[in-house]
């Protein structure tokens, strides 16, 4: 028997915009990784460059809220 898992309304909104930031960004669509660099057992940062352009991301696997610059994510 299956498991039913309930649809997440903010999960869900949370993916639609991770899914348009790398539409409209051709770094993080078309661009080299670069920098890949583990920073713990939890966290991963990579840069993504393309045609002059470049795109910090890091990655925490932790199960609680972060924030960056003050702001919640």
């Amino acid at each position: 028997r299956k498991k039913m898992i309930s649809f997440n309304p903010d999960l869900w909104k949370f993916y639609q915009r991770l899914i348009k930031l790398r539409r409209d960004s051709q770094p993080l669509s078309e661009g080299d990784l670069v920098n890949l660099r583990r920073i713990s057992s939890t966290e991963v940062t990579f840069e993504r460059r393309f045609s002059g352009k470049s795109v910090l991301v890091k990655l925490d696997f932790q199960n609680k809220e972060v924030s960056v610059d003050g702001d919640p994510v």
